[in-house]
């Protein structure tokens, strides 16, 4: 629950705004090539440039190593597959991720499917699936889609909260779970994720992938958490963060007990179903990334709350004006 995954544009902006607050993020610039975005270059450039940055700094940086940079290629259907086949060598060579949309809606997984079988099997011949790859979204997939990317332990990032929102379907999380895939939750962005509460995607993932199966414990409370914390670091190729064992780094969330979902569990089952259905983001008092409380009291000890919200509605305001 201390890491995302960040992908398009104003890198070194998110970079900055990530190491103020102290999170953690892998961040992956985007790269494009459709109509409006040639402004910002060609793909070829924007590959570069990112090969660049990890080849300048590493692939990790920072304090308690908070940055992690990796390829954002942006699609499928917005790259040539030539495209994809050149970042999938350049992350190789620097053992990157790359995130990755993936058959996120209907119209996406029509046009590539009549051209190249599927989004999935385009992955598999550019050589996307041979390394570290985080799909996001994954929702319109065949049975040979799902059993591909399970037998590549492809990772995919489940964003439900956007996938309802943009009415793009429920992706298919036990199968892909079961299939071999390691899956964790998302949020997705801002303009279809809104409030970015993970706690509130994983009571989503659940109930709609209840509703896919038609198994009213299609994914359990312990199966929700761990979308959001150990399988979420394992969907990016991590096995330092995501879980308390010795050799990881120290990113804990402390959870108000006392907080009224918590009145009723007597046990520790009971304890953990609640947290899931009942708790959420209200609940949470600290945090630490790295060992270092970044959360305190549910206040942020880096950064002046107030200060920041006003400079956002500032900007806000800026943006409105210019339209």
């Amino acid at each position: 629950c201390t890491t995302s995954t960040e992908m398009y544009f104003f890198t070194d902006a998110v970079v900055d705004a990530v190491l103020a607050v102290g999170a953690r993020a892998v961040v992956t610039p985007g790269i494009i090539s459709a109509p409006g975005w040639d402004r910002l270059g060609t793909w070829e450039q924007m590959r570069d440039e990112v090969s660049a940055r990890i080849d300048a700094h590493g692939l990790r940086s920072g304090p308690g190593e908070r940055i992690e940079v990796g390829y954002g290629p942006h699609a499928a259907y917005t790259l040539p597959a030539a495209a994809l086949a050149s970042v999938a060598e350049h992350a190789a060579q620097r053992d990157a991720l790359v995130h990755i949309h993936v058959a996120e809606s209907a119209q996406e997984d029509a046009h590539v499917r009549a051209e190249f079988g599927s989004v999935p099997a385009l992955l598999e011949s550019s050589g996307l699936l041979a390394g570290r790859l985080l799909a996001a979204h994954a929702v319109q997939l065949s049975d040979d889609d799902v059993a591909l990317l399970g037998r590549r332990g492809a990772g995919v990032a489940h964003c439900p909260g956007s996938n309802g929102k943009l009415a793009a379907g429920i992706a298919r999380i036990p199968a892909l779970r079961a299939a071999g895939a390691r899956v964790g939750l998302g949020t997705d962005g801002p303009a279809s994720g809104d409030d970015l509460d993970l706690w509130h995607q994983a009571r989503l993932a659940g109930l709609l992938a209840r509703l896919g199966t038609g198994d009213a414990a299609g994914l359990t409370a312990a199966d929700l958490l761990l979308l959001a914390t150990r399988d979420g670091a394992a969907a990016l190729g991590r096995t330092d963060i995501g879980s308390l064992e010795a050799g990881s780094w120290a990113d804990l969330v402390h959870v108000d007990l006392q907080d009224p979902a918590f009145v009723g569990p007597d046990d520790d089952a009971q304890l953990l179903s609640n947290l899931v259905w009942a708790g959420g983001a209200r609940a949470v008092r600290d945090v630490w990334v790295a060992g270092e409380q970044v959360l305190d009291a549910g206040e942020p000890t880096r950064v002046d709350a107030a200060s920041a919200l006003a400079d956002v509605r500032a900007v806000a305001r800026r943006l409105r004006a210019a339209v």
